[in-house]
């Protein structure tokens, strides 16, 4: 006789159905560097029926988020661990919706992008990005958009400028991602 034999339990298993709904379209994007519009996602609630459960990303990979409808919008606000747990660049995203023990998966792409930049002091936090990577040998990777004109003449900040010589090979920059100027220029570097 094992210790098996004498063990006995009741268990009770509910099973819990799955179901594709297909995708949601729309313009969807995220920022990194979000403000509490860009860490949202907001799809109108009759698309998406039942309780939200959670937000996956393409690898199976449960994203940190919290929803709550606000008038006809379902409104899904991806958390700080969220955030740093999302690749920039284009993805696939499910919303994970359950009504009457189903859990029904909506499709949303998206684009995350790394940081938006809208200024000076975010050009700057850039560029510091990118000396940061080319100290530690290192490509700075991932999407990043220009979302404004930036007249940069006023400012003293030498950009690719390492111990005041920008012609200095020491630390070489690489840079491996995107950067999508979305028509806005960068005027007055130095």
């Amino acid at each position: 006789s094992s210790v098996l034999d004498d063990i006995t339990a009741d268990v009770t298993i509910k099973v819990i159905n799955a179901e594709d709904m297909g995708k949601i379209e729309g313009d969807f994007v995220i920022s990194k560097n979000a403000d509490d519009e860009l860490a949202t996602i907001t799809v109108p609630a009759a698309s998406v029926p039942g309780t939200f459960v959670r937000l996956v990303d393409g690898n199976s990979r449960t994203i940190g988020a919290t929803a709550e409808t606000a008038g006809d919008n379902l409104v899904i606000t991806i958390t700080a661990d969220g955030l740093k747990a999302l690749e920039s660049g284009e993805t696939e995203l499910q919303i994970v919706m359950n009504a009457n023990d189903t859990n029904s998966y909506y499709t949303i792409d998206a684009t995350v992008w790394q940081m938006i930049i809208s200024d000076e002091t975010e050009l700057l936090e850039f560029s510091a990005m990118l000396d940061a990577a080319a100290s530690e040998s290192n490509a700075l990777a991932g999407w990043f958009l220009l979302d404004d004109d930036i007249d940069m003449s006023a400012s003293d900040h030498v950009f690719g400028d390492f111990a005041g010589d920008p012609n200095s090979r020491q630390g070489t920059r690489y840079f491996a991602g995107v950067f999508d100027g979305d028509g806005h220029s960068i005027t007055g570097l130095k």
